[in-house]
């Protein structure tokens, strides 16, 4: 059900995650038209009988019912979400030079694939 088109500032924004624990800083419930747009990316992370958490009381189905995107029935109790990555919200580890690595980072890169100084954030 639906199409990525071209490669965007989206590709790396979704994941399943289990809905134990808090939302992380910089991720919020993603949106069904927001899975849509970026399906292909977030299909290989849904499991044969997930059914996960979406913004505005949808839900998305695995593959065993078809990955279907449908209204969540009040009150009911997923174990997994989709989540949105609103913006990077710091290094998730520090490199040989004490600059923060985020493996899943968006930041411009140089033609070497490091991380532009200027986009680096350092540890409060």
């Amino acid at each position: 059900f639906g199409s990525d088109g071209d490669e965007n500032q989206h590709t790396r924004r979704l994941k399943v995650m289990s809905t134990t624990g808090p939302v992380p800083q910089g991720w919020r419930l993603a949106t069904k038209e927001e899975l849509r747009e970026n399906f292909s990316r977030v299909r290989p992370q849904l499991e044969a009988w997930v059914i996960a958490e979406l913004a505005d009381g949808y839900q998305v189905n695995g593959p065993k019912r078809e990955y279907r995107v449908e209204q969540q029935e009040p009150g009911s109790k997923l174990g997994h979400r989709v989540l949105y990555r609103t913006h990077a919200v710091g290094p998730a580890r520090m490199d040989s030079n004490g600059f923060g690595i985020d493996d899943d980072d968006e930041f411009p890169r140089d033609s070497l694939g490091n991380r532009k100084p200027e986009e680096l954030c350092c540890p409060m």
